[in-house]
């Protein structure tokens, strides 16, 4: 049966994508993403990681943004570039009712997972593939298939 995480697929890192691990990731960059905020009900720029193994990003927030400052000693983003962060999952509480959110430190534990194909399963792997040349690449795919299929149809050919 499918699992919640892979129906509904997110752009960004969620506490679904770790579960109970952490990850040992390296920067590679932070830029503004343009995000839905279903509280102003629009879309909204916020700022981003990214990472060079996984097309997901994270949303930084504020408390984020201070703990990599502490860690790194520059509230500069430039200057967490190409270091290695451990991203894990903290339960919190937001107006009184528990959540999880995702959380910075520079010490791993023994459940933190590097960076690494083993750990493919939870992160969707980088290309350098924009999103415009993957739906086209899928829907040429999908339109590949579709023929195949009807010419096996039409030669009684069914496998």
């Amino acid at each position: 049966m499918v699992k919640k995480k892979d129906a509904f697929i997110k752009k960004h890192l969620t506490t679904a994508d770790l579960g109970t691990k952490s990850a040992n990731m390296t920067i590679q960059r932070v830029a503004q993403v343009s995000v839905y905020d279903y509280k102003q009900q629009a879309r909204v720029m916020k700022w981003a990681m990214f990472f060079p193994t996984t097309q997901k990003y994270m949303i930084l927030n504020e408390t984020n943004w201070d703990k990599l400052t502490e860690i790194f000693g520059s509230d500069d983003s430039d200057d967490w570039l190409g270091n290695k962060v451990v991203i894990y999952v903290e339960d919190i509480l937001v107006a009184g009712q528990p959540k999880k959110a995702l959380r910075f430190t520079d010490s791993p534990d023994p459940k933190t997972v590097d960076e690494s194909p083993a750990y493919a399963d939870d992160f969707v792997p980088a290309t350098k593939e924009t999103e415009t040349e993957m739906r086209e690449r899928m829907q040429s795919e999908t339109s590949e298939k579709n023929r195949a299929d009807e010419k096996a149809a039409a030669t009684g050919n069914n496998n």
